[in-house]
């Protein structure tokens, strides 16, 4: 959470961007604020059929025809929340990297909640990308990266997309957008997404 102030308070001194930010800030501290009083994680309002649903979906982490659609239905838009929970889980990064599992949590569902409801570059495609990361490291490349390696490839795979408004860089530099003012037209979603999350 101080990471996300600080990041957010050092963004809106950018006079340019400083609506853009606001306005994004706003939607991840609403995330924050309904955890902080009382909301629930969203493994708490699953039915006891979805919970088994869920179990029986992410028995197959590490398989290639990973069920990401049905994920996203039965656990009602919660698959990247999900997803990073049983690969950081599988991968045992908790213990290796001393992570909080609820600062981790509270992290994801503030990533998850800022993925626009846009028809690709959504929080499922960033779960997809995740166990496809996962599945790929585990199997095809035989795991030679380092420990380290591999979980910064998992929070890459998780932030890629973070906050896309469905548009390209292209658009945004011909547009004049916010975005490709404060990153001087290079990369304006990529820096983005890098740097809101």
């Amino acid at each position: 959470v101080q990471g996300l102030l600080r990041s957010s308070s050092a963004a809106t001194e950018s006079s340019r961007h400083s609506l853009d930010v606001s306005e994004e800030t706003c939607r991840r501290l609403t995330v924050l604020q309904h955890l902080n009083h009382g909301g629930r994680y969203p493994e708490e309002t699953l039915t006891q059929d979805e919970r088994a649903a869920v179990e029986r979906i992410l028995e197959k982490i590490d398989q290639w025809n990973f069920p990401i659609f049905e994920l996203e239905e039965v656990t009602h838009g919660h698959a990247l929340y999900f997803t990073s929970l049983a690969v950081f889980h599988r991968r045992k990064f908790f213990t290796a990297f001393n992570l909080d599992p609820d600062v981790f949590r509270n992290f994801i569902l503030v990533i998850e909640a800022n993925y626009q409801p846009n028809p690709y570059h959504n929080s499922m495609h960033a779960a997809d990308v995740l166990q496809t990361n996962h599945y790929m490291l585990l199997h095809a490349l035989n795991a030679k990266a380092y420990e380290l390696h591999i979980f910064c490839s998992c929070i890459a795979a998780i932030i890629h997309d973070f906050e896309h408004n469905g548009v390209n860089n292209d658009f945004l530099v011909k547009t004049s957008h916010a975005r490709a003012l404060v990153y001087n037209d290079r990369s304006c979603q990529e820096n983005h997404h890098l740097a809101a999350a």
